[in-house]
């Protein structure tokens, strides 16, 4: 009677929201352009709420509700985005939270054992990093070193990759919250344009966030943080109101920086991750492999993108900025196919293998064949990347990196995928993979030389999957011999 009850009033919830969801739309088409954020905001939460019938009736593992927060890697994403303020501070805030990590260090059998697969992202990072080139200082190479070691050493001293995963995603959270009010306050993030970049939700000029190294890294961090924080929300009611707060934050970022590719990109990996799990886990490593091949083979499939857009744009216009074609992505299979032409043509075959180290998109010339058509929107035009991080890779570490790393992150999105199960901080850690290899398409977000916020969210998913859980194995040894030593006193008196 009591599972009667609960399924009929999830199902007239449902009906709420989608009235609600319907009302939303229709608002916006005849009150203006602020009222999607709330339909994409009530559109998530509908999702979410059908997908709670369809986890609550699965055996999903609910010990998350347990999990001991990780404090240190919480502070870590905010405190290595500092380094956008100030380099040298964000480098001696990463040594303090290493001496406070062996201070408060836990007994080993409660930590989490690293393993050599949580070595293989900062060893290819170090390939590229420990190469610098212009604009790339000492100091910068000192910052990225101590920021790897931070990150795994604050993962290991976790109890559980429940601990580590949750910790992490309320660690992106933390640096939206901190983002937005900074901004809030005054800060301003100096050096990055935004004159000319009309914001058509707001009417005014789209906004770069303090903590932020390029326009779109607030948004990708606030994406990465909606996707990974849904499953962690439907099974725990532990801290839920406070992470649903900062989904208000994420969309607040969304709207001030017009982000439309993190915005739609966020609903859909949403909408699959939760209400089609199994269809995510299956396709999850495909989907992290296709993504490192877009660049080179978008102009095959460039005019059916087109056309699916334009046909969208029809219903939904704020889709297309005014003056933009939709199919050129910004411009963008512009760079990417002479940046193709240029590696194919006019690299030689060592550094096809090898790369050219940090800025190898500067360093090997390749900037120069394109960035004549987008003179004046930096202080260096040979500087701009070639907005993809699979083509900032492949410049920057050869062929050797880039397929090296492909492959490990396709094999990481197999691994979660096959843990995710039965464990929802597992799927949390599969949706952020996901996210952020979406945008790593349009964005150079995952890339090492740049270290935006969003490539220490990818070490710290890398790192976190293949850790041991140590405390497990051992509380798993204490029951049997427990239930062995029990077994065996109960014999012991049925004989006597």
């Amino acid at each position: 009677m009591t599972s009667t009850r609960i399924n009929r009033a999830d199902w007239i919830a449902g009906a709420c929201g989608l009235i609600l969801a319907g009302a939303l739309g229709a608002s916006s088409l005849i009150l203006g352009y602020w009222l999607l954020v709330p339909v994409g905001v009530g559109f998530a939460f509908l999702v979410s709420y059908f997908a709670w019938v369809r986890i609550s009736q699965r055996s999903i593992e609910r010990s998350i509700d347990g999990v001991t927060p990780n404090l240190l890697l919480i502070a870590v994403p905010t405190l290595l985005a500092a380094s956008r303020i100030s380099t040298q501070g964000a480098i001696a805030a990463l040594i303090v939270v290493l001496v406070v990590s062996f201070l408060f260090d836990h007994r080993p059998s409660h930590q989490l054992g690293l393993t050599w697969a949580c070595a293989l992202v900062p060893i290819f990072a170090a390939f590229i990093v420990l190469r610098p080139n212009y604009p790339s200082t000492s100091v910068n190479v000192v910052f990225f070193i101590v920021g790897c070691v931070a990150v795994v050493r604050a993962v290991k001293i976790s109890k559980s990759r429940a601990s580590a995963f949750v910790s992490l995603v309320d660690g992106v959270g933390l640096f939206v919250v901190v983002s937005v009010t900074l901004w809030l306050i005054g800060f301003r993030s100096d050096g990055i344009r935004t004159n000319g970049l009309e914001n058509a939700l707001t009417g005014g000029e789209r906004v770069v966030f303090p903590l932020a190294n390029s326009l779109a890294a607030t948004p990708n961090m606030a994406a990465v943080y909606c996707v990974g924080v849904l499953p962690i929300v439907l099974v725990s009611g532990r801290h839920r109101l406070p992470r649903l707060a900062v989904v208000v934050f994420c969309a607040i970022v969304f709207a001030l920086t017009d982000a439309r590719v993190s915005l739609i990109a966020t609903i859909i990996v949403a909408a699959c991750l939760i209400v089609l799990p199994r269809f995510v886990r299956v396709l999850a490593p495909i989907t992290v492999a296709a993504t490192f091949v877009v660049p080179f083979v978008y102009a095959s499939f460039q005019q059916w993108v087109g056309n699916a857009v334009v046909q969208a744009s029809s219903s939904v216009p704020w889709l297309v900025r005014p003056g933009e074609e939709a199919s050129s992505l910004n411009q963008r299979d512009y760079i990417w196919t002479q940046t193709v032409d240029f590696f194919a043509q006019r690299v030689d075959w060592f550094h096809q293998l090898s790369g050219f180290g940090a800025y190898g998109h500067a360093a090997s010339g390749a900037s120069a064949s394109y960035a004549s058509r987008f003179e004046g929107l930096g202080r260096d035009d040979l500087l701009l990347t070639p907005h993809n991080s699979a083509l900032q890779v492949l410049l920057d570490g050869g062929l050797f990196v880039l397929i090296s790393f492909a492959i490990f992150l396709t094999w990481t999105a197999a691994s979660l995928a096959r843990r995710a199960r039965r464990s929802p901080y597992e799927l949390a850690g599969l949706g952020m993979l996901l996210m952020l290899s979406v945008i790593s398409i349009t964005e150079v977000a995952i890339s090492p030389t740049h270290a935006q916020p969003a490539w220490w969210v990818l070490l710290g998913v890398c790192v976190i999957t293949y850790t041991r859980e140590r405390s497990t194995a051992v509380d798993l040894v204490q029951v049997t011999s427990l239930a062995d030593r029990s077994s065996r006193e109960n014999a012991d008196r049925g004989v006597s």
